[in-house]
């Protein structure tokens, strides 16, 4: 956890990079974002082209199946590739529950997004299943290609499924977590704290980027306890900071900001 690293480099006193990876990444997300609700609306986009383009290329994995496999194989497949046109068109639905709920009304529908979960867990499986069915069939020349063309899910899709869940999750928590009134504040912050020019390959800019926008968080929030405690927690992965951790990470602000102004 982001605050616990931040206590050992105090601890230490040693020099050791100033933020780690999931800390990072969700800070870097929450400087991209100029609109809550259309950042949602882009991920969810992104979700249901992924989704819909892995369909599409088990469609093909089917017919594959029909030229080289063994008719007893077929109606085995037939019934994996149903359930992944079923779970994807459900997560699909729910997708577009949440978009529409977020842009007409304002509110976050969390059992849309906890069956969201479900039904990508029951597509995850069938499609390894199906997967699977090649793999345990083919020989050869027809197993290379299956595995090469076919053999997908873990290789070029799931990773980019579950980053664009975890940044529209966490941009869904944020909207369900502050007012709209809150909300633009934040955004004012992300405009005056503007990533568009930062060199994110140079760590002490990117640390330098990152301590500023923290520090005029934590200037707009602290005051209202509740509000700073919930930003760190989204920040730190969903984990809220103890009263002791959120103390230290002040101090150590306090303590990067003063040796920045005797540099």
């Amino acid at each position: 956890m982001f605050l616990t690293l931040k206590i050992k480099i105090m601890e230490t006193n040693k020099k050791q990079p100033l933020i780690n990876q999931m800390f990072e990444g969700k800070v870097k997300l929450l400087l991209s974002v100029r609109n809550f609700e259309e950042s949602f609306a882009k991920h969810s986009e992104n979700l249901q082209n992924y989704l819909s383009e892995l369909v599409r290329n088990y469609e093909r994995a089917s017919d594959y199946l029909k030229e080289y496999a063994h008719p007893d194989l077929l109606k085995r497949s037939e019934d994996l590739i149903n359930e992944i046109h079923v779970y994807a068109n459900q997560c699909n639905r729910q997708l577009i529950a949440l978009t529409e709920a977020l842009l007409e009304t304002n509110q976050v529908n969390y059992e849309a997004w906890k069956d969201l979960e479900i039904h990508k867990s029951h597509l995850y499986e069938s499609a390894l299943h199906f997967e699977n069915l090649g793999l345990n069939y083919f020989k050869e020349e027809c197993l290379r290609h299956w595995e090469t063309d076919f053999v997908i899910l873990k290789s070029s899709f799931q990773e980019q499924i579950e980053n664009e869940l975890n940044t529209a999750r966490f941009v869904l928590d944020f909207i369900g977590k502050y007012s709209r009134e809150e909300r633009q504040k934040v955004l004012g912050i992300l405009k005056d704290t503007s990533a568009d020019d930062v060199n994110w390959s140079d760590p002490k800019e990117q640390e330098a980027h990152f301590l500023k926008a923290i520090r005029q968080f934590q200037e707009e929030f602290e005051p209202k306890t509740n509000l700073w405690d919930s930003l760190m927690e989204l920040l730190a992965g969903g984990v809220h900071p103890s009263p002791s951790e959120r103390i230290m990470l002040e101090k150590w602000n306090d303590g990067e900001q003063k040796e920045r102004e005797d540099m």
